[in-house]
């Protein structure tokens, strides 16, 4: 994770880098930083900044940096469009046949799509244009999810998980109380 130290080292950068971005106050905003990206491994964060300085005019909000590293993180770059994921499929169905699905995936967010659509469903179907729009939405879905959850800072995850915990014992406790009557 990226220390302080570092996290200002970067700042200093992008600092000279813009020269029309010198805060009126340095302190309360390199605090603020450091707080928000400590999260993220250096390297990731160091690549995050130059992708963010190379591609924008204006000094990188912290969303920005957050998004940048995620991206790099998850390697969404890597991922190929839905459209061609949906075409490996087609290519991988071809291969393997209705009853025999891959055991493994290059690509994680293919294997979540085909899992949620279903291997043999999307097989045997006899509406391909049906299923390939619902497999592009599946697809971009499962991506912006795996990206959200990359932004997201870990003290945010923490309490959305005890909000689920919470919400889960509550469920369970109405459905007991639902059994009973």
């Amino acid at each position: 994770m990226a220390t302080e130290i570092e996290i200002t080292k970067l700042m200093k950068v992008m600092r000279a880098m813009y020269a029309n971005s010198h805060f009126q106050d340095w302190e309360a905003p390199r605090k603020g930083y450091c707080m928000m990206l400590a999260d993220i491994p250096y390297e990731i964060l160091e690549a995050a900044v130059k992708q963010c300085v190379s591609q924008s005019e204006f000094f990188p909000s912290i969303a920005a940096l957050r998004k940048a590293a995620a991206e790099i993180q998850i390697g969404a770059k890597d991922y190929p469009p839905a459209a061609e994921a949906w075409g490996q499929f087609v290519k991988l169905a071809q291969y393997y046949g209705h009853d025999h699905k891959p055991l493994t995936f290059d690509n994680p967010i293919l294997e979540k799509a085909i899992n949620a659509l279903g291997w043999y469903d999307l097989c045997i179907s006899e509406n391909q244009v049906a299923d390939r729009a619902r497999f592009i939405e599946v697809y971009n879905q499962y991506l912006e999810r795996d990206l959200r959850e990359a932004v997201t800072l870990p003290e945010v995850r923490a309490v959305e998980q005890a909000v689920i915990a919470q919400i889960s014992v509550l469920a369970k406790k109405l459905a007991a109380g639902n059994g009973r009557n």
